[in-house]
């Protein structure tokens, strides 16, 4: 009994020392959906793709592959600094942000340029500086050393690892970054044939609309698979 008007306690005095919490969880939420399937749609609806668009973009979207598979290689993350966190401490955001802006360079989609050039690098930032904050002496001098999205020329020190392994770098266990890298081949794809067909505005709205349609599906049926799962029963004896 003491233990639960601890707990009750501890998350009411926590409710109303950060009351703007929820707030900014659904800010958040829409940032992330306007960064993300607001991006798809100012891509592929404004999309008027060029042959030099088309090179330049798929130069960028090489090296933020690259990028990505050198960080996927490593079993290890922060705070533990192996791989591209020795030059960069969000080599997987500039990753993302490389391959979007790319797919916006390609479409020659100037709103969805500007999404890549404010609301993206904005987003991530504040996620990782979120999630990376350590009490300790060696986080705060890695974090004084090597910029978040600037890689720097002097890598910083490397961590006792495992090694890199092309194995570990395809497979990408986490569904967000699953989902992203999906979204971005549907991209590609979509401008290689809008390119040698001149596909109309309303056909970018259609494919867009078909993604996040069948994204939304599976995310409310994986909640829905969450939501039903039977509720651990609590013992009813004092402690």
């Amino acid at each position: 009994m003491e233990l639960q008007t601890m707990a009750i306690t501890s998350t009411s005095v926590k409710s109303r020392v950060n009351p703007g919490s929820q707030l900014l969880q659904w800010n958040r939420t829409a940032s992330a959906f306007l960064a993300e399937e607001g991006f798809m749609v100012a891509v592929l609806a404004f999309a008027i793709p060029t042959d030099l668009s088309i090179h330049w973009g798929i130069t960028l979207s090489a090296i933020g592959t690259l990028l990505l598979a050198w960080e996927y290689g490593y079993l290890e993350r922060l705070p533990q600094i192996v791989g591209p966190y020795r030059i960069v401490r969000n080599p997987h955001s500039l990753a993302l942000w490389l391959i979007s802006f790319s797919l916006a360079l390609t479409a020659r989609s100037f709103p969805a340029v500007i999404l890549s050039l404010v609301l993206l690098p904005w987003l991530f930032y504040i996620d990782h500086e979120e999630n990376v904050q350590q009490p300790n002496t060696h986080m705060l001098r890695y974090r004084y050393r090597v910029p978040a999205l600037i890689p720097t020329l002097i890598p910083f020190e490397a961590s006792p690892n495992s090694g890199y392994s092309w194995r570990r770098a395809v497979k990408i266990h986490k569904w967000p970054s699953r989902s992203r890298l999906i979204a971005a081949l549907i991209m590609w794809v979509y401008l290689t044939v809008s390119f040698h067909f001149n596909l109309p505005f309303w056909a970018g709205l259609i494919v867009s609309g078909i993604y996040i349609g069948i994204k939304l599906t599976y995310n409310l049926g994986k909640s829905g698979r969450i939501a039903f799962r039977k509720k651990p029963q609590l013992s009813r004896k004092p402690l």
